[in-house]
């Protein structure tokens, strides 16, 4: 009985090999666009970014903190320390002040010659 494999079979197995190859990274590539799109699309157009904002972080131990967060309309103080990550309080967030559009509203002296 002779085991070595014809040159013919050797070859379809390489090409076998390949396009499953190509059909994994195909769909994995498809896969991970469709994840990029569902998670930026959960929290509005501008991305999770706009929607969360650390505001301060205190520190209180060598691993503890008080931290105060923006999520969507809400501040939240949170404690975080190593064993997990605690809400403290919750208030609704003061609305941001628009800018300002002039230096003279700011209070800016002009500069004098």
């Amino acid at each position: 009985m002779d085991t070595a494999l014809a040159p013919s079979t050797l070859w379809d197995g390489i090409v076998a090999s390949l396009v499953a190859l190509l059909a994994v990274l195909a769909l994995a590539r498809v896969s991970l666009r469709l994840l990029r799109r569902v998670t930026s699309g959960r929290s509005g157009r501008d991305g999770p970014a706009r929607s969360l904002q650390v505001l301060r972080a205190h520190i209180l131990g060598p691993r503890e903190r008080l931290v105060i967060v923006r999520y969507h309309d809400d501040e939240l103080r949170l404690g975080v320390t190593p064993n997990g990550i605690r809400l403290l309080d919750r208030r609704a967030a003061a609305p941001e002040p628009p800018p300002p559009s002039d230096r003279s509203e700011v209070g800016v002296a002009e500069p004098r010659l």
